[in-house]
């Protein structure tokens, strides 16, 4: 909390998915956010999720998704939203800033 450092992984098993979308089990997350993660000092940070290949992008959708959880979040002053290329075995960081929410940045992976 506090920090724009991602230090945990979750991997979301109970979200919902099709080949073109993914929707987070919202219900399942707050209750993990209320119970163990904000207890021990973490708060969510962004997606991962995985694109087709050559789609090495933010989508329009994606797009919009975020900028709904950003103001649907305060304390939110970027979205981390790795896009994941796993035929091409690549990731592609993104960060999308509260305060332009329509122009996702690179970013910088680094695993420690």
């Amino acid at each position: 909390i506090g920090t724009e450092i991602v230090t945990q992984f979750y991997f979301d098993d109970t979200g919902s998915t099709t080949r073109a979308t993914y929707s987070p089990d919202h219900v399942a997350l707050g209750k993990k956010m209320r119970e163990e993660w904000l207890p021990a000092g973490l708060d969510m940070k962004g997606f991962a999720h995985a694109h087709p290949r050559h789609a090495r992008s933010l989508s329009h959708g994606d797009l919009v998704y975020i900028d709904r959880l950003l103001k649907s979040n305060d304390d939110m002053r970027m979205f981390v939203a790795p896009i994941l290329l796993p035929e091409e075995r690549l990731v592609r960081p993104f960060v999308v800033m509260r305060d332009d929410p329509w122009s996702p940045r690179e970013a910088v992976f680094v695993v420690i």
